[in-house]
């Protein structure tokens, strides 16, 4: 009959669709055409299964880590905390702070868990440590271990303090020499010898000691040596106590049951404007002795600030000052810039808008809308301590 075939009809394919030599046949293009259209749809088929795959994996992988804190939180006799009620605290901080994702946030409780076994303590604050994470561009487990150490050393659970704590570490950083993320790794040695050394319980001696290490650290080459210097500073006062005492510094105050170290502020300004006296020399040999040669890369930055005010001292009246007027000159400025060191301005309304900022960018909008797409699957397919 006549042709209205494409391409090569006929008796080729007169079987399955054409008639006669012209037949009706769909032909080589034809097949061609509805091969593309095949491949595209088994290319299509091919996304979803590899976005289908994707999603699992790394929606397992974060019920794996739900499931491992529930059992790692759970006390003799306990209940076991649902892993989807962590699940969802984990996603929902994902969506509160934009960029973080569900593996940082149980990541940062398992830490925080595993240094102080307060695991109720980690999930109320682990939209703290995503914020601070994202203000700082720090880890959020090593955000999580740090107030895990100075929780344990300094007694600090109440999660308003631990927002304090953190926000005068995080623009203590700001106006020093080392960020949060490395003064972070530090503190969890400092907040050791820190405590050991007597440093208050409080959310106060945790900023004392973080002011501590920005003003030592000008005069080491790393943060590594600055943490090092200054433990060897707490134990030098220890260890030295009576020879320090013969220098007229005092450590400890008390007596028996009472006695305790004194302010450590005020231990470093006493020493460093008393031993020696007023020969520079003569004090940087004798603060040497007492102190030990790896203690005076932190102390030697304290020496420069006192000495610079000890030489630009003014006298009563215009008269040239007394020795006795530049010591009370260098103390004072000391202890003006270890208080300031300390007491940086910084409040964590100042950490959320640093993190809001951030929190607005491409890259951690897309993290979000990829995390909700991980909730969607993760939260409904999760098994709970209901399951069996």
């Amino acid at each position: 009959g006549d042709s209205s075939g494409i391409g090569y009809g006929g008796k080729l394919f007169e079987k399955g669709m054409g008639k006669g030599a012209g037949g009706s046949g769909v032909g080589i293009a034809g097949l061609a055409m509805l091969g593309g259209g095949a491949m595209l749809a088994l290319g299509a088929v091919k996304k979803v299964a590899d976005f289908t795959y994707k999603t699992a994996k790394e929606t397992n992988t974060t019920e794996e880590k739900a499931a491992q804190i529930s059992v790692s939180a759970r006390g003799a006799g306990e209940s076991y905390v649902d892993p989807k009620t962590l699940l969802a605290e984990a996603y929902a901080t994902t969506q509160n702070v934009k960029g973080t994702t569900a593996d940082e946030a149980l990541d940062a409780v398992a830490k925080f868990g595993a240094l102080t076994g307060d695991f109720d303590t980690a999930r109320k604050s682990m939209q703290t440590f995503a914020t601070v994470s994202k203000a700082t561009n720090s880890e959020m487990g090593a955000v999580a271990q740090s107030v895990a150490s100075i929780s344990q050393q300094f007694k600090i659970t109440d999660p308003e303090q631990i927002k304090d704590v953190l926000a005068s570490l995080t623009y203590q950083g700001k106006s020093g020499a080392i960020e949060l993320p490395d003064l972070a790794q530090g503190l969890q040695r400092l907040a050791a010898a820190g405590a050991a050394f007597g440093l208050s319980k409080n959310v106060g001696g945790v900023k004392t000691l973080g002011g501590l290490t920005q003003v030592a650290r000008r005069g080491t080459g790393s943060s590594e040596q600055t943490f090092t210097a200054l433990e060897r500073v707490f134990a030098s006062l220890l260890q030295n106590s009576a020879e320090f005492g013969k220098q007229r510094v005092k450590i400890y105050e008390g007596k028996g049951a009472n006695k305790k170290t004194r302010d450590i502020d005020e231990i470093l300004v006493d020493a460093i404007s008393k031993v020696g006296g007023t020969n520079i020399q003569k004090k940087n040999e004798k603060l040497g002795k007492l102190f030990g040669e790896e203690a005076m890369r932190a102390i030697n930055p304290m020496v420069a600030i006192y000495q610079s005010a000890f030489g630009a001292a003014k006298g009563t009246g215009g008269a040239e000052p007394t020795n006795k007027e530049r010591q009370a000159a260098g103390a004072e400025a000391l202890r003006t810039a270890l208080n300031e060191a300390s007491n940086a301005a910084g409040t964590w309304k100042d950490v959320q808008q640093d993190a809001a900022r951030m929190t607005a960018t491409n890259t951690a909008k897309t993290t979000a809308m990829w995390e909700a797409v991980k909730a969607k699957f993760g939260i409904e397919f999760a098994a709970d301590e209901h399951d069996a």
